[in-house]
């Protein structure tokens, strides 16, 4: 059926814990008990290629290629199962951890299923396993995320000000945003999605850092629900430098991970 579906050129995503209900939102009256975590990861910090790989070493995950150059999906299994909020705090400590800048899904998104194909581009590219993992036992991976709770790049809320952004509805793209400050909370991951979306905007509009976080502040779907210092890190992880420079995973070959 797969191979069906996926030469019928869908792409193909299944979600990473088992649910209640057909939905993307998530919490744990949606997303069960489970014995594994995942994320995506589709960049991380410059200079960062090295220390991913390190952080990864000492949990010994499956790796899959999403089919698109340098994005992977990282899968960790676990030896018992936890509540989701348990699992979603771990998830997200690994992939912040290993210095991530863009990829997500921590909390319960959908990932592509190994063996179907990414329809983004022609010819299709195929989503396969890379690296098969083993069992690590919960004690080592809460030290791993222990370990880097306060990586070095990433400022905390204290470096950090909000600071004023002035009347956005004098241009079209203000008034963009103050659309998306009105938005209703729709939770989950497309709480995050929305965030990110927000600072890129912010950005592109021309506000700094510290206006954006004013921004933020502001806005309920994620002034009302992340701390300080998680919506500083976030907003840390998503400027994007003056000069982009890309740093997937995969900076080497698929055999060096």
């Amino acid at each position: 059926m797969l191979r069906l579906w996926s030469g019928e050129g869908r792409d193909i995503y299944r979600s990473i814990y088992r649910r209640t209900e057909p939905t993307h939102s998530e919490g744990p009256d949606l997303c069960l008990p489970s014995d594994r975590i995942a994320f995506e990861v589709d960049q991380v910090a410059p200079g960062g290629y090295g220390h991913a790989k390190a952080v990864l070493r000492q949990v010994d995950p499956t790796l899959v290629s999403s089919g698109s150059p340098g994005h992977y999906h990282v899968y960790v299994q676990i030896d018992r199962i936890l509540p989701w909020a348990e699992l979603k705090e771990l998830a997200k400590g690994l992939y912040r951890a290993m210095w991530v800048t863009e990829g997500g899904k921590y909390g319960g998104g959908f990932l592509r299923v190994p063996g179907s194909l990414n329809h983004k581009y022609d010819p299709p590219r195929p989503v396969r396993r890379v690296r098969i993992g083993n069992v690590v036992a919960l004690g080592t991976l809460r030290s791993v995320v222990h370990a880097h709770t306060a990586p070095v790049h990433v400022s905390t809320a204290v470096t950090l000000q909000a600071e004023p952004y002035g009347d956005l509805s004098v241009s079209y793209e203000g008034r963009k945003i103050e659309r998306m400050l009105r938005e209703r909370d729709s939770g989950g991951v497309r709480r995050h999605r929305l965030t990110f979306k927000l600072i890129r905007m912010c950005q592109e509009y021309g506000l700094t850092k510290e206006q954006t976080l004013g921004v933020l502040l502001d806005h309920p779907a994620t002034g009302d629900k992340f701390d300080d210092a998680e919506t500083v890190a976030d907003l840390h992880r998503c400027w994007k430098p003056e000069t982009p420079a890309r740093y997937g995973l995969a900076g080497a070959s698929e055999g060096d991970i």
